[in-house]
């Protein structure tokens, strides 16, 4: 069902029987299996862009703008990296969602379970301020130099 007018918005609490947005310490959701923020050891971490706007055309009325729900997204992350907490709620509910139908609620599902297998914590493709993609590369840097020192790796010039 999409926003009328009049509807008041509002966070749902992550549960199986949720049919909107939801966002707590470990992230956020768009209904109950519909992930678009987690958080990792590495940090929050939010859907692909091409994701996003996937998940934007079957669940929110915005054509004007296919990244918005991308954008808003990323503003989360930046709010729960920082601590903001409260701030990261107040950007979710201005997420035009008051309660998905069960059609919506479907076919996010569907969507949710491709996103989910193709999620991978060491792919740097979401991050909110560049410092995600810094860590992870040093990560894989350290990784790296650990396996040549063990002679697992051939050096790369």
């Amino acid at each position: 069902m999409q926003p009328n007018p009049g509807a008041v918005r509002r966070l749902h609490a992550r549960s199986a029987s949720s049919r909107g947005v939801s966002v707590d310490i470990d992230g956020a959701t768009l209904g109950p299996e519909c992930v678009l923020i987690r958080r990792t050891p590495s940090g929050y971490r939010c859907v692909s862009k091409d994701e996003a706007a996937t998940l934007q055309a079957l669940a929110i009325d915005r054509k004007d703008d296919p990244d918005w729900l991308f954008r808003q997204c990323h503003r989360i992350v930046k709010a729960l990296s920082g601590g903001n907490f409260v701030l990261a709620q107040i950007y979710g509910l201005n997420i035009p969602v008051i309660e998905l139908d069960p059609g919506q609620l479907q076919k996010l599902a569907s969507t949710a379970r491709a996103i989910k297998a193709n999620f991978s914590p060491d792919q740097p493709r979401d991050i909110a301020d560049g410092g995600l993609m810094k860590v992870t590369l040093e990560r894989r840097c350290r990784r790296r130099a650990h396996r040549e020192k063990q002679g697992l790796n051939p050096p790369t010039l």
